[in-house]
């Protein structure tokens, strides 16, 4: 009895039907077929009854279903745990939830050996807990400004404040916007849990008092609106690095030294047995590849 065998039975199982199953498994039938037989051949017993092309699961293969699927199962929590003998926690944190939402789960998926534990804070909160040694990577605005040689700090990108227009919107056609060209603009401003909108909306506010937000969305309903709506709304570099540019819409950079600011990570040299290393390096790779498949990106976010 091999382990691939009682998972082609309990597909069979389950499906009650050799093509069906078959499929499901990426064989052909009658290769399963066969599997299926050697199997009963092995045990001494018939698993399932049949009825012409119909096939019905007995009692003896209810009895080997359930010790199939407990085998499967602790061989699986075996499988994992000795595996996680040998993986590294990294521990990272950022001002921002983009690394959380659009960029560790492609991580993840490339390197099953390295587990990331993202948190969000100020930055002060993020700049702090570097120094201290709370955690292994750090993503803010400024360069780590200690002497220490094991640190390394890393330039990513201007993350610049956007605003994005419909193209029917005369505004779109301006290669920089103003606080001033948004008076009387009908705003989307989206509900975030990043910690850079409270300053950007005071500082809005100080350079044009007449600005004001039409509607407060959440981030699954400014998905919906955007697509199709006359709308303006703030963004970022952050959040478009996922996105291609949208075919009726522009996004306009926001004119002003305080909308855009530098990225880095800061990161320890060869930390964690040099998982910090392959974090550290994957992230930049993937982050130059979006910026230089993205047009505005390209254009705008390269000022270092």
């Amino acid at each position: 009895m091999e382990i691939y065998q009682l998972k082609q039975f309990l597909a069979v199982a389950e499906l009650q039907n050799m093509n069906k199953a078959a499929e499901q498994l990426s064989i052909s039938q009658p290769a399963l077929s066969q599997s299926i037989a050697r199997l009963e051949e092995d045990l001494g017993v018939k698993l399932f009854d049949r009825h012409g092309k119909k096939i019905v699961i007995n009692e003896n293969g209810i009895y080997l279903e359930a010790f199939a699927q407990k085998i499967l199962s602790e061989i699986d929590l075996f499988t994992y745990n000795i595996q996680s003998r040998n993986r590294q926690l990294i521990s990272i944190m950022s001002t921002d939830d983009y690394f959380e939402t659009f960029i560790l789960p492609f991580f993840m998926l490339e390197n099953n050996m390295i587990d990331v534990m993202p948190t969000i804070g100020s930055a002060d909160e993020v700049k702090r807990a570097f120094r201290d040694g709370y955690i292994d990577v750090a993503i803010c605005s400024t360069k780590y400004s200690g002497n220490s040689r094991n640190i390394k700090s890393v330039y990513l990108f201007d993350n610049q404040i956007f605003v994005s227009v419909p193209l029917a919107n005369p505004l779109s056609q301006k290669p920089y916007l103003t606080t001033e060209d948004l008076t009387g603009q009908p705003i989307l401003k989206e509900n975030r849990r990043d910690h850079h909108i409270p300053w950007f909306d005071t500082l809005l506010k100080q350079e044009n008092p007449e600005i004001s937000y039409t509607y407060m969305v959440n981030r699954e309903s400014l998905e919906l609106i955007k697509k199709n709506s006359d709308f303006l709304y703030f963004t970022c570099a952050y959040r478009i690095l996922n996105e291609e540019d949208p075919p009726n819409r522009r996004y306009c950079p926001l004119k002003g030294d305080f909308y855009v600011w530098p990225v880095y990570m800061n990161y320890r040299i060869h930390g964690k047995n040099g998982a910090t290393d392959t974090f550290c390096e994957w992230v930049k790779e993937n982050i130059d590849r979006r910026i230089e498949n993205h047009s505005t990106l390209k254009e705008y976010v390269r000022g270092i």
